[in-house]
């Protein structure tokens, strides 16, 4: 009998034992799998059980340049496990109400992110973008007195020549009139000039005068403003200025100033309208699916 009990038991510490070294095998099989994946090569940090791939680390630096390269690597290294070590401080250490409502604010905005981009999309696709001339004068004649400059406004030209200059008289007294026959002299002639700059066609605002002119002082900018015509010289060159057409802070903007903001009215008021039939047909599909219910 002893010998019976005895050979049972010796089978079923074999089982065991086979068992055992079954699971030993597996165990380090997926080790072997894991370690074969993972590579530190691919990595340039960790913390815990977070790792900071090449890739993403390439994504954080993006473009900068800097003579110290290693040590911008560094920041931006110390940054992500700063943020790490913090986020992982916040888990353990903030009050669980707080950290539900905050995960819950992230999911609100995760949601409202993914909304918006499809939304944005779906009108982008749907929403006519050409615009003609007769809708941009209609809106502008509609609402052209909500449309106050904010800045003063400007179109004019600056010539500089030498100052032995053969038809200065000429040029000067073109400028001063600047008539149609006066403006086809000047631009015939041009290529005489030092410099010649006609900006006639688009409007410039304050800043983009100020840099045209940035070899006259602030005061002599003001005196051209009121005279509308100024003649400065330096140990070089005379230097002829002309203010051909301005508008004032409060004046009614030009129509051509603010075309790319009629345009956007424009192209705003048609995807409203196609967004409230969106809307209303996603809401009926979704009823008719019986997919929407309201109880």
């Amino acid at each position: 009998m002893k010998s019976i009990f005895i050979k049972k038991g010796l089978k079923k510490l074999k089982k065991l034992k086979n068992r055992f070294l079954t699971y030993i095998l597996f165990i380090t099989f997926l080790l072997g799998c894991f370690q074969s994946n993972f590579n530190e090569s691919n990595y340039v940090a960790r913390f815990g059980e977070n790792y900071l791939s090449k890739e993403k680390f390439n994504q954080l630096i993006g473009n900068y340049q800097r003579s110290d390269s290693l040590t911008e690597a560094n920041e931006v290294i110390n940054e992500w496990a700063l943020r790490k070590i913090l986020l992982s401080k916040a888990s353990l250490n903030l009050d669980p109400k707080k950290l539900d409502s905050l995960s819950q604010l992230a999911e609100e905005f995760k949601n409202t992110l993914y909304v918006d981009y499809y939304v944005e999309a779906l009108l982008n696709t749907k929403t006519n973008l050409e615009i003609d001339s007769l809708e941009i004068d209609s809106i502008y004649n509609l609402r052209k007195n909500l449309m106050q400059l904010n800045a003063s406004i400007y179109k004019y030209l600056i010539i500089e020549i030498s100052k032995d200059f053969s038809d200065l008289n000429k040029v000067k007294q073109s400028v001063l009139r600047f008539s149609t026959e006066d403006q086809e002299y000047i631009d015939s002639i041009s290529y005489r000039f030092k410099t010649y700059k006609i900006k006639n066609k688009n409007w410039s605002n304050d800043r983009q005068l100020i840099k045209d002119l940035n070899f006259i002082s602030r005061n002599r900018l003001i005196d051209l403003k009121k005279s509308k015509f100024y003649q400065f010289e330096d140990s070089l060159s005379l230097y002829l200025i002309k203010i051909i057409d301005s508008k004032s802070q409060g004046d009614i903007s030009p129509k051509s100033y603010v075309v790319s903001t009629l345009k956007q009215m424009i192209l705003n008021e048609r995807k409203a309208i196609i967004m409230s039939q969106l809307k209303n047909g996603i809401l009926n599909d979704a009823i008719m699916n019986n997919k929407f219910e309201i109880y």
